[in-house]
């Protein structure tokens, strides 16, 4: 019986100590395995910290980016309103300018249009009074005088045989060419006439200017002594007279200005 006894109790103790083996293997392992979990999140861990430092790094870096890209903008921004308010200003001085020009065109414009009218007048004026003097000198006019106008006024060019009677004397019939002149040209009076004479084709150079305007003087005189108002006479000694189909001797011209 006690045998029996003996046997069952060494039964259970091996039983036991089977199961307290089996149980520390069982833990054992557990421990292992948690073991091997505690290191994979140990890594996992260690990875996701180098990941967070990355993206830290990566969101100074962008940081740092954006805000240099922020600086970089406002300054382009202060450059472009710095210049809009120079295209402004820029505009304002075209738009005065344009303003300006229409103003000063359409003064202008007025301008040519009085000119235009006022060369018509004159123009008209011209043929009037180249008419008359035609009509009141016919008994002069020929060959050895005549009558024309142009936009500067009016010419009559006459032979000097027909107003000279020498280098220094003006003829009968010269005398009363410039009377009748004189009196056809009363009404005009506030004009100036021009009085060109030339010397003769043989005259001597030293000599050409002096004997031309001495005749252009001469003339003068004779058109003061017959009333012409003398601050509207104008001499002017044109030196040698080349000669023309027309004129072989020096001619006269008498330029009544219009304008």
């Amino acid at each position: 019986m006690n045998n029996i006894h003996i046997r069952l109790f060494i039964l259970c103790c091996l039983f036991f100590i089977n199961n307290e083996l089996s149980a520390q293997k069982n833990l054992k392992d557990s421990v292992q395995t948690l073991n091997f979990r505690v290191d994979s999140l140990k890594r996992s861990l260690a990875e996701a910290r180098r990941e967070w430092q990355k993206c830290k790094e990566n969101s100074s870096a962008s940081e740092s980016n954006l805000s240099s890209e922020l600086s970089a903008l406002k300054v382009q921004s202060s450059e472009i309103q710095r210049q809009l308010s120079e295209n402004q200003n820029s505009f304002k001085l075209l738009s005065d300018s344009l303003k300006q020009t229409v103003a000063s065109a359409a003064v202008l414009q007025k301008a040519l249009a009085a000119k235009e009218m006022q060369e018509a007048v004159i123009d008209n004026n011209a043929k009037v009074l180249s008419k008359k003097l035609n009509d009141s000198l016919a008994g002069f006019l020929g060959p050895n005088c005549y009558v024309y106008e142009d936009k500067a006024g009016v010419f009559i060019v006459i032979s000097d045989s027909m107003l000279m009677q020498s280098a220094y004397f003006v003829s009968v019939s010269g005398r009363k060419f410039l009377e009748k002149l004189t009196e056809i040209l009363k009404p005009h009076f506030d004009r100036s006439l021009r009085i060109c004479a030339f010397a003769d084709e043989g005259t001597k150079t030293q000599d050409l200017w002096r004997l031309s305007g001495q005749k252009a003087m001469l003339i003068a005189t004779v058109l003061e002594n017959s009333k012409f108002p003398e601050e509207k006479l104008t001499i002017e000694a044109c030196g040698r007279w080349k000669g023309s189909k027309n004129y072989k001797k020096p001619p006269f011209v008498f330029e009544l200005k219009l304008e």
